[in-house]
């Protein structure tokens, strides 16, 4: 009686490898295409720069075999170098699509179907520099009862660009995209680059810019009986009242700590001109406060102003009886 023979996992296994391996070889000698993407390098004088912006790759779309193609994608192209040390004055290049082709660092047992962009035009002049002011929009979300005590700390506040003429003449200031920063309960520190743009089109000195916040703990603080100044305003002739106030402030607590130790820095005065031209009036107090500290309310929100006048001779000998203003005179 005849048995049939069966075939151990090994055999399996072995037999498994050598079929992938005839199927990866017949298909590896078709041809496919690919898109690779070749990066360009430039090489300029010290002095000179870009007058636009130039690629920093090329998309290539290649025809080949199968191993071509694999060979490409283990070992990528080297960079395609254009090299202009030896420039001396301001030019204009063009580099057609054949041109391309034949500096691309490619095997020449591949087909070039397509290059995007097909050509190059290079604009390429003598740099100069210019000083523009710095802005980095900036918002801050502290955490619950936290505040940006002062204002956002940017240094520097200004920067050195340099560029084409061209180029230069478009910016008048340089602006990062804004920044956002939300969570914070500490004073934080960071630092940004300033350029994203190659240097042999655009560069930034300095190269990056510190932005500092100041995160304190949100404080508030209220200050009875502070006296009314009137600075300027004739003494006698006008009566304010009430003379005192409360003052309600808020701020970092490291600033409302450093102001209660020195409390005079606080003043509230009325608006000169405004007081001397009425006789009786509600006017608002103008109130001064040390830096990074802000007035929350003041009570009373209005004064009263009184301005205090002789009587007249001439209403005191008038024949005529005078009445109040309250009273109609007898017809």
């Amino acid at each position: 009686m005849r048995t049939q023979a069966t075939l151990s996992p090994v055999q399996w296994l072995i037999a498994f490898v050598i079929a992938v391996g005839i199927w990866a070889y017949v298909a590896l000698h078709g041809e496919y295409t690919l898109t690779l993407s070749v990066p360009i390098t430039y090489t300029l004088p010290s002095d000179f720069v870009f007058a636009t912006r130039v690629p920093d790759t090329l998309a290539v779309n290649v025809r080949g075999s199968g191993f071509e193609l694999i060979n490409f994608l283990i070992n990528p192209p080297s960079a395609l170098h254009l090299s202009f040390a030896g420039l001396k004055r301001d030019t204009v290049l063009t580099f057609a699509p054949s041109q391309i082709a034949r500096l691309l660092p490619l095997r020449r047992s591949v087909d070039i179907l397509n290059i995007f962009p097909a050509s190059l035009q290079l604009h390429i002049g003598k740099a100069t520099t210019k000083k523009v002011p710095l802005d980095i929009p900036i918002t801050v979300t502290p955490e619950d009862q936290y505040i940006l005590a002062a204002d956002p700390k940017v240094s520097p506040d200004s920067v050195i660009i340099r560029g084409h003429p061209a180029v230069l003449d478009t910016v008048t200031v340089w602006r990062l995209p804004p920044v956002h920063f939300s969570g914070l309960a500490e004073p934080v520190s960071i630092t940004l680059p300033l350029s994203t743009a190659p240097p042999y089109y655009l560069s930034v000195s300095p190269a990056t810019a510190r932005i500092a916040l100041d995160i304190q703990l949100l404080a508030e603080y209220s200050l009875w009986d502070l006296p009314v100044s009137t600075p300027g305003v004739p003494q006698g002739q006008y009566h304010i009242r009430p003379r005192l106030v409360q003052l309600t402030i808020r701020g970092g607590i490291h600033f409302i700590e450093k102001f209660l130790r020195t409390p005079l820095a606080v003043q509230i005065t009325l608006p000169l001109q405004r007081v001397l031209s009425r006789h009786i009036g509600m006017l608002q107090p103008k109130i001064y406060l040390p830096p990074h500290i802000q007035p929350l309310s003041v009570s009373p929100r209005l004064l009263q102003t009184i301005r205090r006048v002789p009587p007249s001779p001439e209403l005191l000998l008038s024949p005529r009886p005078f009445y109040p203003a309250f009273l109609q005179s007898p017809q």
